[in-house]
């Protein structure tokens, strides 16, 4: 995720930059680096909040062993 974030921002610069040197109007690169990032940050959003849910085993051994 943090290559993908870095090479979006690196994508964005770029785009910037020949966008200053060129007419870019049409180019949809940026909606693209857009939906990339809203897709990311929704795939992380969902992977933290299954990681925060205590997992419970279904294997548990004898009461008061501490074993869940």
């Amino acid at each position: 995720m943090f290559h993908l974030a870095s090479m979006c921002q690196v994508a964005l610069v770029g785009y910037a930059v020949g966008g200053a040197f060129l007419s870019l109007a049409y180019f949809d690169l940026p909606y693209n680096l857009m939906v990339i990032v809203v897709v990311m940050r929704r795939w992380l959003d969902t992977q933290l909040a299954s990681r925060q849910t205590p997992v419970r085993s279904s294997i548990s051994g004898p009461v008061g062993s501490g074993v869940v």
